[in-house]
């Protein structure tokens, strides 16, 4: 399913008449090779660019209460070496040129992403007037200790909910919920 959610969002994403974004996609590959192609793309973006970064499948939480992402080869007794740590990638956003940073997680605990990040409440999430200036936006799936859900229909491959909603919105315009004829980051959150 993941791999399916992938292709959606990213199909979505490239349609010119929708997104017109320049997209990359990494799927089913061992841990190193996702690492790399992560850092090479972010290493890639200058200061202005607009970058996002969209990681779905399996999160698993260590026995050290972090986050990693699971890859082709992750071995769960072995995450360190195994999977993709969430601080690594936490890291690499924070060495990126890119001050417009967006990241979609979705995968089960993907809320432990923000764990030990400076959080502002607020009725929106901003994203619109951060990203308009600079700042890294974060939207999960599920918070820290929830799964993701997904949903198989006759016999096809489970689909995540959240990347279904966020592609159907995108898609079909629903996401613009002040009806102003743009998606804005705010509009997709809510």
């Amino acid at each position: 399913g993941a791999i399916n959610d992938a292709r959606g969002l990213a199909g979505v994403l490239a349609d010119d008449r929708i997104g017109g974004f320049q997209v990359r996609t990494v799927l089913d590959r061992a841990a190193h090779e996702v690492a790399a192609e992560i850092e090479d793309f972010l290493h890639g973006c200058k200061r202005n660019d607009l970058v996002m970064l969209y990681v779905t499948g399996h999160g698993v939480k260590g026995p050290d209460g972090q986050l990693y992402f699971a890859a082709r080869n992750t071995d769960s007794r072995r995450l360190r070496s195994s999977a993709v740590a969430a601080s690594w990638i936490s890291e690499t956003l924070d060495a990126c040129r890119s001050s417009r940073q967006l990241l979609l997680l979705d995968c089960c605990h993907s809320g432990a992403f923000v764990r030990g990040m400076t959080v502002k409440a607020g009725a929106a999430v901003g994203a619109t007037h951060q990203l308009g200036g600079r700042g890294r936006v974060i939207i999960t799936a599920s918070d820290a200790m929830q799964f993701a859900l997904e949903r198989g229909v006759n016999n096809q491959p489970a689909s995540s909910v959240f990347t279904e909603c966020v592609v159907r919105g995108l898609r079909s315009g629903e996401a613009d919920v002040d009806g102003d004829g743009r998606v804005t980051l705010d509009d997709l959150f809510e």
